[in-house]
């Protein structure tokens, strides 16, 4: 058995032993949820909130974004998270289109409003509701040693134009997710765009320097992390960013492993604080439009280049009241667009995350 198919077997038997000891700890009248290791964090926060007040109990079980979907389809969740956009080619969800006419408005903090349409639509049968709850950044992590930062670090980075990167940064990305990775070798092609006095001999001695063999590494298939951070580099026509990298299950496996190794890799922003840190980890600079991210010196990622939306997904014939609950927890989480001081809104600040609400193609407005 191959390393990797070692790994995808060891993943999936651990989803299923989670996912056993959680249907066995999990309150008979609590509410079903879960997937996405990135929506974790955050869905912890809000629904230990929500409970304080609604008495209400949302249980999220943290299965991966291919956890998400796999889970509503079988049931086993009432609501599934993925980290990713749903691509308009993919049939393998049926989602229920255009809410509004269907009757839905946009002032998604009205919990009657948004219980009416549910009721409304369950005649959808098993379409699935897609509720957008947030956008998250990914930020874009390398361990490198000291002598090529000192040369290139400000050389080293990617430029994005209309949500993807340019062709000079797909090769760069390219070359990192190839077959043995150096640091030389991204070092020389930086030199090729932008020579400098002084690039020639920091080379060499990167060619012997013990730390010069890097490691690149990607997340497990269905992380939506991944499919978002290949979509955006144009890795996932070749599926290159896993066919050479080290494969990891979490964005805390992955921070784990990035600390203690020359390593190239991906991260959820929730890791900034935790990144920033770490004296060896260096955040890469993103250009796009004209202006130049530096997440280790943002505070607000709004306009952020590389983001992805944390989306939840359920079926539409849901049992009446259960439909009912999921319209005051929609409700209740869009005050965190609507009101900058409420307990929402804290939960998102907390994990660095953009409040974004859309149901059914149905934006929310603030205004509405």
């Amino acid at each position: 058995m191959s390393r990797k198919a070692g790994i995808l077997l060891s993943a999936v038997f651990a989803i299923l032993v989670i996912l056993w000891i959680w249907t066995l700890v999990v309150p008979k009248d609590s509410i079903s949820i879960g997937g996405s290791t990135s929506v974790d964090p955050l869905m912890q926060r809000l629904t230990n909130e929500y409970k304080k007040t609604s008495k209400e109990s949302f249980i999220y079980a943290s299965s991966g974004s291919q956890g998400g979907i796999k889970n509503i389809e079988s049931n086993a969740y009432k609501m599934g998270f993925i980290s990713k956009e749903i691509a308009a080619d993919d049939t393998s969800i049926s989602l229920v289109e255009n809410g509004k006419t269907n009757g839905l408005t946009s002032d998604l903090s009205d919990e009657n409003q948004i219980a009416s349409y549910l009721q409304n639509t369950r005649g959808f049968g098993d379409q699935k509701h897609k509720l957008q709850i947030a956008l998250d950044a990914i930020i874009i992590v390398y361990h490198a040693p000291t002598i090529f930062n000192e040369q290139f670090k400000e050389r080293f980075t990617i430029t994005i134009e209309n949500q993807v990167v340019d062709a000079a940064s797909e090769k760069l990305i390219k070359l990192i997710y190839d077959k043995n990775p150096t640091w030389d070798k991204i070092a020389t092609s930086l030199t090729r765009a932008q020579p400098l006095d002084g690039d020639q001999e920091v080379i060499a001695k990167l060619a012997n320097d013990r730390e010069n063999q890097l490691k690149a590494f990607s997340r497990e298939p269905g992380s939506g992390t991944r499919n978002s951070f290949e979509h955006q580099m144009k890795l996932d026509s070749d599926l290159s960013s896993t066919t050479n990298s080290s494969v990891l299950n979490s964005n805390g496996m992955m921070f784990q492993e990035m600390a203690r190794a020359s390593s190239f890799g991906y991260l959820s922003l929730n890791y900034l604080d935790a990144v920033k840190e770490k004296s060896d980890l260096n955040l890469l600079t993103i250009k796009a439009n004209g202006t130049t991210y530096d997440p280790s010196q943002l505070e607000d990622f709004t306009d952020y280049p590389l983001t992805r939306p944390y989306i939840g997904l359920f079926k539409a014939n849901l049992d009446s009241k259960l439909l009912n609950k999921i319209a005051a927890f929609i409700s209740w989480m869009v005050l965190a667009q609507k009101d900058v001081d409420s307990i929402p809104a804290l939960q998102y600040k907390k994990e660095g995350l953009t409040p974004r609400f859309g149901l059914d193609g149905v934006e929310y407005e603030v205004n509405a």
